[in-house]
């Protein structure tokens, strides 16, 4: 009798983080991520760079500023977040919203604005677009 309740204590366990497992998948994980090279070069005059495959800034003066955009069409059957994070040396020059909902159908546009820093040379980074199934957006806080 005493092997019954464990083994039921036991599977019940398992079943409890099963759910739990599945749970997070399914709602704290990323549907689907995308990543854009990025990259500015600050300098003595001015010069643009147009790609469809990276954000480039192309050359700016010191202090000067840029604003390049990027259009996220939502093609899921559900409303959407995509968290917006941005790794390398650029990253403490360009200024955007980190977190942006995204309605099922809806194409949306993200501004990213970069301020220049003093010092020449080139800046370079990755801006990462995670998308999740929309949840309360304290979830990423």
């Amino acid at each position: 009798m005493k092997q019954r309740s464990y083994l039921f204590l036991f599977l019940l366990l398992f079943l409890v983080f099963l759910l739990v497992f599945l749970y997070g998948l399914f709602f704290y994980f990323p549907i689907e991520n995308r990543v854009l090279y990025t990259n500015v070069t600050v300098g003595d005059k001015i010069g643009l760079d147009i790609t469809n495959e990276s954000l480039v800034f192309g050359i700016l003066t010191p202090g000067g500023t840029s604003t390049r955009t990027v259009v996220f069409s939502n093609d899921h059957d559900f409303d959407v977040y995509v968290k917006i994070s941005v790794d390398g040396s650029i990253s403490s020059f360009l200024y955007f919203d980190e977190l942006v909902e995204v309605k099922k159908g809806e194409k949306k546009t993200f501004s990213f604005t970069l301020v220049a820093g003093q010092d020449a040379g080139e800046y370079i980074g990755f801006i990462r677009f995670d998308v999740f199934r929309r949840l309360n957006a304290k979830l990423f806080n």
